[in-house]
């Protein structure tokens, strides 16, 4: 075997993920930046996520809306949308927080294992290098983030809960 996984294994973590995002309700969050970074950003947060599924059943958008609170200062509101889209062979990412007609391709999700996703390649922005893992679990999906650049080592984990009894 060469350690990929088997086309039925990729289709199955592919279709596991996608029936645990649409089910996703809400999620929690930290901020865990190295010792370089200079965000400042370290931190955990918390919020809500409503779904939207698109009549194909092949497009599904996150809104999400929640808190952050960084450790040197006071909670701040949180609101994101992002846009994931089902294909064959691949989950892909989207960032729509300034709206459709300005989403941001972040990167696409392949299988590498029947239970978690890694991205086929990191997305740029500027300097920064942002890469990504998806892992399901029996109540979550953990996907965690990597961002690093000149001035940024981060790591951001998320976890996102999701309704075994409302898969759509």
């Amino acid at each position: 075997m060469s350690g990929k996984p088997e086309k039925d294994e990729w289709l199955t973590a592919i279709i596991r993920a996608w029936n645990a995002l649409t089910s996703v309700t809400a999620y929690r969050m930290r901020s865990e930046p190295a010792a370089q970074s200079n965000s400042g950003w370290r931190g955990e947060g918390e919020g809500q996520v409503r779904t939207q599924l698109d009549e194909a059943g092949v497009v599904l958008h996150f809104f999400e809306q929640g808190t952050f609170k960084p450790t040197q200062v006071q909670s701040i509101e949180s609101r994101n949308v992002f846009r994931w889209e089902l294909n064959d062979h691949h989950l892909a990412l989207y960032h729509e927080r300034r709206g459709p007609e300005n989403a941001v391709f972040l990167f696409d999700l392949m299988a590498v294992s029947d239970h978690s996703l890694q991205t086929r390649s990191p997305h740029l922005c500027g300097q920064d290098v942002y890469d990504a893992a998806l892992t399901l679990h029996d109540t979550h999906l953990e996907l965690i983030w990597s961002i690093n650049g000149p001035h940024k080592a981060e790591r951001l984990v998320y976890h996102y809960q999701y309704n075994h009894y409302q898969r759509r």
